[in-house]
């Protein structure tokens, strides 16, 4: 019901319904834009929920009423990652790095959690690009197989099939952490 009214408001050119929607859904665009581009590089994922946005924003007067805002937005997300992520250069060390914090017991809590967060994405990263997209639409897009399916131009069953080959390869990458 609120998207519902907050769609209504975007068609109609109400600047504080963009709004709206940006606060409600950014965590969602950023979660499946960061999966999607399989690298920690906050900036690029940020790049795409702007890229996402103003396209929405362009866009709004012709979306249907029925539009499923999280659904269009985490789609909209897969699809400019995958072709940033296509055109990207590696990053360099410099461009990865994040502001430390100053005391030495918050230094190795950081760190400790940048290692097993770094090491996550890694393996996420190593997934072919077509697992990447479909675990990040599922998750963090919280979207159905059927309807990755059809973003994906797949059939349902070739979405389900992505999806589980990427968790068991999760599950190996972890089960060989832990011994």
């Amino acid at each position: 019901m609120v998207d519902d009214r907050l769609l209504a408001g975007l068609r109609a050119g109400n600047p504080q319904a963009l709004r709206s929607v940006y606060e409600r859904h950014k965590q969602d665009v950023l979660a499946v834009a960061a999966a999607v581009l399989g690298r920690t590089a906050a900036s690029e994922a940020w790049d795409v929920l702007h890229d996402v946005f103003l396209g929405m924003a362009r866009n709004a007067p012709s979306l249907s009423p029925d539009t499923n805002l999280r659904a269009y937005l985490t789609r909209a997300a897969a699809n400019r990652a995958k072709d940033r992520h296509r055109r990207m250069r590696p990053a360099t060390t410099a461009e990865a790095a994040e502001a430390v914090p100053s005391d030495e017991a918050t230094i190795l809590d950081h760190l400790e959690r940048d290692e097993e967060a770094a090491a996550l994405w890694q393996v996420i990263a190593d997934l072919p690009e077509e697992q990447r997209t479909v675990v990040a639409l599922r998750i963090w897009g919280d979207l159905s197989f059927r309807e990755i399916a059809e973003q994906q131009s797949i059939s349902e069953n070739t979405a389900q099939s992505r999806y589980r080959y990427a968790l068991e390869k999760l599950r190996k990458h972890y089960q060989g952490v832990e011994r």
